[in-house]
């Protein structure tokens, strides 16, 4: 991580927010505008009640 980027894996995660973002387990991210699994956008996802649970599950307001 750097002032402007947040690197993961040894790659620079282009669009998350540095200052907000938390790894979640098994792959999650979220910043306080998207959640991410591993490079990909979860479309539709609400970072304010997404939430890792147990063996790659996780769920928000909208989905499980």
């Amino acid at each position: 991580r750097d002032k402007d980027y947040l690197y993961w894996e040894g790659k620079k995660f282009e669009g998350v927010d540095p200052d907000t973002f938390a790894i979640l387990g098994r792959g999650f991210i979220k910043d306080k505008t998207a959640v991410y699994f591993r490079w990909d956008k979860l479309e539709g996802s609400d970072p304010e009640t997404f939430e890792f649970l147990w063996s790659g599950f996780a769920r928000d307001k909208n989905f499980v």
